[in-house]
C-alpha cells in the first residue's frame, strides 16, 4: 500500500513593504544623527551636561564639584543655560559615569538616550513579566512607559533616573526570588539619589535588625557602595573633601544651590508656608521626612507578619517621593511606573472595556499636558506637573485597588456553601 505525502506548503514571501522599510528606517536614522551632529543648536544639552563634563574632569585628573571648571567645559559642550548644571550626587557614582569621558558631548548625549531607553526598556519589560507571570502583552508595558510623561522628561533631560528604576526593579525581582545578596546590590543604585528613597533604605535598616535575608539585603548594599567608594578613592584621594566643599559653598551667579531652587515637594511648600508666616529656614523641608520615618516604622511593625515587597515597595517609593526633602523632580517620578505597571495589568484583565477606555482618555490627557511643557524654562521643578503625576498614579492605584477589592468580594459570594454535616442518632 503506497503512502500518501502531504504537500510541503509553499514558504511564505516576505512582503515589500517590509524589504523598503528595512532599508529606509535606517538610513532616516542615520540622517537624522548626522544632521544632530552637525548643528549643535538641535536639542542642547541639559542635565546630561552635567554628567559628560564631570566624567571629563574626573578622568582628566580634574575636579568635578569645582563650579568654575565644569562651567568651562559646559560652555564648550553647548550648554544653553546661565548657570553650571552641578554633579551634587555622592562621589561613589563617579564610576557609573566615566565611559562618557571618551566620547565627544554631541556623541555622548546620543549614548546617553540610547541608555536611558535601553534601561527603561528593560524596566517595563521585566516588571510586566514579574507582576503578570506572563509575556502577554508586554508590548502594552513598553507603551505605557514611553507615554509615561516622567518618562519623557527623562529622555529629553538627559537625567539619569533609569538607574534608579532599574535598581527598584532588580531589587524586586531577586528579593522576591530569594537572592537577598543580590537584591540588595542592584538596589544600591537608589543611593545614586538617596534624599529620594529614605524610606525605603530605612525599612532596609529595620529588616536587617529583624531577620538574617535583611541583613545580606544590606550588605550586598554596602558591598556595591563599598567596591565604587574604593574606586573613586583610589583614583582620588580628595574627591570627598571637593565633594564636601562644594556643599558648603554660597551660592553665586553660576551656582545655584540647594536652598535658592523651588522644588516641587511637600517640605518645600511647607517651607513656603513657614517663611510667610515667620523666618525662611532650610531645614523645614526635611520635616515631613522626619516624620514619615516613625510611620513608617509603625506601619512595617504590623504588616511584618504578612510583609511583600510585590506590594509594599511601590507603596514606599511613592511615599519616600511624596515626603522627599528636595530634588524630586519630573523624571525621578519615572520609578512610580513600580506601581502603574501592576495597576493597567489588573485593568486591562478585566472584561470589561469601558474601564479600559475611560481610564486610557484620562491617562492620554494627562501626560499630554505635561509633555506640552516640556522645554518651557522651570517645567522639570513645576509642582503643578507634580501635582498631576502624583494624581495620575494615585487615580490608577485606585482603580486597581477597587477592581481587586471586586473580585474578592465575587469570588467569596461564588465560593459553594460547606454542606452541614449529617447529625448521629
Amino acid at each position: 500500500m503506497s503512502s500518501m505525502s502531504m504537500p510541503t506548503p509553499a514558504p511564505q514571501r516576505t512582503s515589500p513593504i517590509v524589504w523598503i522599510a528595512a532599508v529606509l528606517l535606517p538610513l532616516a536614522i542615520a540622517w537624522q544623527v548626522r544632521e544632530f551632529l552637525r548643528h549643535p543648536e538641535v536639542w542642547p544639552p541639559c542635565d546630561y551636561v552635567e554628567y559628560w563634563s564631570a566624567a571629563r574632569l574626573w578622568m582628566s585628573g580634574g575636579n568635578p564639584y569645582s563650579p568654575q571648571e565644569m562651567w568651562l567645559l559646559q560652555q564648550q559642550a553647548g550648554t544653553t543655560t546661565d548657570h553650571v548644571v552641578m554633579l551634587w550626587n555622592p562621589p561613589y557614582v563617579l564610576p557609573l559615569l566615566a565611559w562618557l569621558a571618551w566620547f565627544d558631548p554631541r556623541v555622548g548625549q546620543l549614548l546617553w538616550l540610547l541608555m536611558n531607553l535601553t534601561v527603561s526598556l528593560y524596566c517595563a519589560d521585566r516588571l510586566w513579566r514579574h507582576y503578570a507571570q506572563t509575556s502577554k502583552r508586554r508590548g502594552a508595558a513598553w507603551l505605557l512607559m514611553l507615554t509615561f510623561a516622567p518618562t519623557v522628561f527623562l529622555f529629553y533631560m538627559g537625567n539619569w533616573s533609569s538607574l534608579l528604576w532599574l535598581g527598584l526593579t532588580g531589587f524586586l525581582t531577586l528579593r522576591t526570588r530569594q537572592r537577598p545578596l543580590l537584591a540588595g546590590m542592584l538596589g544600591a543604585l537608589t543611593a545614586i539619589k538617596p534624599h529620594l528613597f529614605s524610606l525605603f533604605a530605612w525599612v532596609l535598616l529595620l529588616e536587617a535588625l529583624a531577620h538574617r535575608d535583611g541583613r545580606r539585603v544590606c550588605l550586598g548594599g554596602i558591598l556595591a557602595l563599598g567596591l565604587l567608594s574604593g574606586i573613586v578613592t583610589a583614583v582620588s584621594p580628595n574627591i570627598w573633601s571637593q565633594w564636601r566643599d562644594l556643599n558648603r559653598m554660597p551660592g553665586s551667579d553660576i551656582l545655584w544651590t540647594a536652598e535658592e531652587v523651588l522644588h516641587p515637594t511637600l517640605g518645600y511648600g511647607l517651607r513656603a508656608l513657614v517663611a510667610w508666616v515667620a523666618a525662611d529656614h532650610f531645614w523645614v523641608q526635611v520635616l515631613p521626612c522626619s516624620l514619615g520615618l516613625p510611620l513608617t516604622t509603625i506601619y512595617w511593625w504590623r504588616r511584618r507578619p504578612i510583609w511583600d515587597w510585590n506590594v509594599e515597595l511601590p507603596r514606599l517609593t511613592f511615599a519616600s517621593l511624596l515626603l522627599t526633602p528636595y530634588g524630586a523632580w519630573v523624571y525621578d517620578y519615572q520609578v512610580l511606573l513600580l506601581m502603574l505597571l501592576p495597576a493597567w495589568h489588573r485593568v486591562l484583565s478585566q472584561p470589561d472595556p469601558l474601564i479600559r477606555v475611560a481610564l486610557g482618555f484620562v491617562w492620554l490627557n494627562a501626560n499630554l499636558g505635561v509633555i506640552g511643557r516640556i522645554g518651557q524654562p522651570g517645567a522639570q521643578q513645576s509642582p503643578w506637573l507634580v501635582l498631576t503625576i502624583v494624581v495620575l498614579v494615585g487615580l490608577c492605584w485606585g482603580v486597581q485597588r477597587s477592581l481587586e477589592r471586586a473580585a474578592s468580594t465575587t469570588t467569596k459570594t461564588a465560593a459553594p456553601a460547606r454542606p452541614a454535616e449529617p447529625s448521629s442518632g
